[in-house]
């Protein structure tokens, strides 16, 4: 929905509501003078405004001013109602009602809750002074921050990713993690949000073990339950029992404890009644899942084998999804589908592009102008792929390549 006038263009891409809240997404661009502050406020109190980028809007707007054009602002709502009952018998009408009360789910006796246990190994590592590596530690989400810091008393951070960053010490495959440290052992191992993206977390796992020194403690916070990101991988939700066998006994580690935290509620955007699943949302759901392990003993390596390779179960042309290619949700469905301008088009909840209506002149002309914006971003991704294959190419990767299989080979037979 877009509203536009004299001064402002304001459009909500979205909406949601949950038992205490209903969100509302979308972006504001002024065609005065800049915006430095905005208040929405429902039924005369003023509701927190979260600001985040929006560069599909200001491709499509570039004449305005906007760095932080978009917003996200959740409503508190009333959760109690109440409910009345009609029940006819025999001789009259009978009218009851019940007051209900909304409640956010928590988690539900027999569930661990793992809320915890990151402070808690955080709070190990920084009192015995342990050196940790962390995998996965590119910083990834605008406004999150890197956890080196949350370590200072730690004997050192090492910072492990498939990407480069400032964060990062070491660029490497976790699926071969051992390779890129050779006989280093670590106190402590951990990872945020990392199992769903590796395609084979039972070999990480092993590699875990080899990188962690006996005694030493490893900490795993995966999904249990989320949408879909960083396609295409995005392989796995997990819940504490999965966690407990790759970290089990057989492959040399000790679990601590494994549980939950953050619960969610489930339902389909669409009613389906009759499937016998309407009470789905009153299930137990969890947006996160976590695991604190130690390490008793060396994997013996003979008893697990996996003869194929990422490589091979994937394919050779999959890969992680690179820094530019994690976008906001708008800007890759204007990338993915056919072109059109910011207003042609609407989003469901979940960044789906709706059906266009035919529009003006004026709107053509924003088309063709997102269309060499588009073109551009296209060039730039072109070029780089280019520089990446020349690099790949020459004597110094050729060289590079072979001392790491020879060293991958050596290590293997050590």
């Amino acid at each position: 929905m877009i509203a536009e006038d004299n001064d402002l263009i304001r459009c909500i891409d979205a909406s949601w509501s949950t038992d205490s809240l209903v969100v509302l997404k979308g972006w504001v661009l002024s065609k005065t003078e800049p915006i430095h502050g905005m208040e929405i406020c429902i039924d005369g109190v003023q509701m927190p405004v979260s600001w985040h980028p929006r560069p599909d809007v200001l491709a499509t707007y570039p004449g305005y001013d906007g760095a932080d054009c978009g917003f996200v602002v959740e409503i508190p709502k009333i959760t109690r109602h109440d409910a009345t009952f009609k029940l006819a018998t025999n001789g009259s009408t009978l009218l009851r009602t019940l007051s209900i009360e909304g409640a956010n789910p928590t988690v539900a006796p027999g569930f661990s809750d793992a809320s915890t246990l990151f402070n808690e190994f955080v709070q190990k590592v920084n009192a015995e002074r342990l050196r940790v590596l962390e995998i996965g530690s590119r910083v990834v989400v605008r406004g999150s921050s890197s956890k080196r810091s949350l370590f200072p008393n730690a004997a050192s951070y090492t910072g492990f990713d498939y990407y480069p960053d400032e964060n990062t010490d070491v660029v490497g495959d976790a699926h071969h993690l051992s390779q890129y440290f050779g006989e280093q052992k670590f106190d402590a191992v951990f990872s945020c949000f990392v199992f769903e993206h590796l395609a084979m977390p039972w070999l990480v796992a092993r590699e875990i073990n080899k990188v962690l020194k006996v005694g030493g403690l490893t900490f795993h916070t995966t999904h249990n339950a989320w949408p879909i990101h960083e396609e295409p991988w995005d392989f796995w939700r997990f819940s504490d029992e999965a966690l407990k066998v790759l970290f089990s006994p057989a492959l040399g580690f000790q679990v601590i404890k494994a549980g939950y935290f953050e619960p969610v509620r489930m339902h389909f955007a669409e009613s389906n009644p009759g499937r016998g699943i309407e009470g789905l949302s009153m299930g137990n759901a969890f947006s996160g899942v976590a695991i604190l392990a130690s390490k008793a003993a060396e994997c013996e390596q003979e008893r697990f084998h996996w003869r194929i390779s990422v490589e091979e179960a994937l394919g050779r042309e999959s890969q992680y999804p690179r820094p530019a290619e994690v976008l906001p949700k708008e800007t890759a469905a204007l990338l993915t589908a056919p072109v059109l301008a910011l207003e042609d088009h609407q989003l469901d909840p979940w960044g789906n592009v709706q059906s266009p209506e035919p529009r003006s002149q004026e709107h053509q002309e924003t088309v063709q102008r997102l269309r060499k914006r588009i073109k551009t971003l296209r060039a730039k991704l072109e070029a780089s792929e280019n520089e990446i294959a020349a690099m790949k190419t020459s004597k110094f990767w050729q060289i590079r390549s072979y001392w790491m299989k020879l060293k991958a080979r050596f290590v293997g037979n050590s």
